[in-house]
């Protein structure tokens, strides 16, 4: 079973609960725990690898030593044969990459327990500094909400809110006055022009009356 190494940032931690921290707190441990396992296991099939790949190395020499010459061979020269099977260049790549797993795993394992460090609520964790931060940010906050109620400017910013909602509320009141006496005034002058034009129609009559007038008296006259 493949497990993953629960990551969790520094916003995910300011929006975590109780019950969330602990949830995460307890992956942790169990990811701690298997790469543990994982290290021991690494370690242990490590060694055996080691002595199949020594004792593989070791019997053709010791056959080939022992049909070149039947004395026995001395404990140093033992020695000297398992410090040359090192040298073989694909033990050596099988050896090196098994050191490159095991420092990786432990990496892995160092890095898990400074994040489990950081988890833990101790007056030195991260995030203990940052839940207090936090804490005192709202603190200030509160006090400064405090101090601005004290001080009765929320009631001097009620007091000229409600003064500007008088204003605004006369100055429509007076633009709708206003807009009904222009339209009173339209009208009006609406009726002043149809009577100043029924006038002049009665005036040109007139004219021309008094024209045909004179000109009928014009020509009596010349009879």
């Amino acid at each position: 079973m493949n497990e993953t190494r629960p990551k969790i940032g520094d916003f995910e931690l300011e929006k975590m609960t109780k019950e969330e921290l602990i949830s995460n707190f307890k992956n942790l441990n169990k990811y701690t725990t298997s790469l543990e396992e994982k290290e021991k296991k690494y370690l242990m099939e490590l060694a055996k690898l080691k002595n199949i790949i020594l004792m593989n190395h070791l019997k053709p020499k010791e056959s080939e030593l022992s049909s070149q010459s039947p004395e026995p061979i001395a404990s140093n020269s033992i020695q000297t044969k398992q410090k040359a099977c090192f040298v073989d260049p694909v033990i050596n790549a099988v050896v090196v990459q098994l050191k490159k797993d095991l420092e990786e795993t432990k990496k892995k394992k160092e890095e898990l327990e400074v994040e489990l460090n950081a988890t833990k609520f101790t007056p030195e964790s991260q995030l203990t500094k940052r839940l207090m931060a936090k804490c005192r940010k709202l603190l200030n906050e509160n006090e400064e909400l405090g101090k601005i109620i004290s001080s009765g400017n929320v009631a001097q910013l009620e007091h000229d809110l409600a003064y500007h909602k008088q204003l605004l509320n006369e100055t429509c009141e007076n633009e709708q006055n206003l807009n009904s006496f222009l339209m009173e005034i339209d009208s009006q002058m609406d009726a002043m022009k149809a009577t100043i034009i029924h006038l002049k129609e009665k005036l040109d009559e007139k004219e021309l009356v008094i024209n045909r007038d004179s000109d009928n008296k014009n020509e009596k006259m010349e009879t």
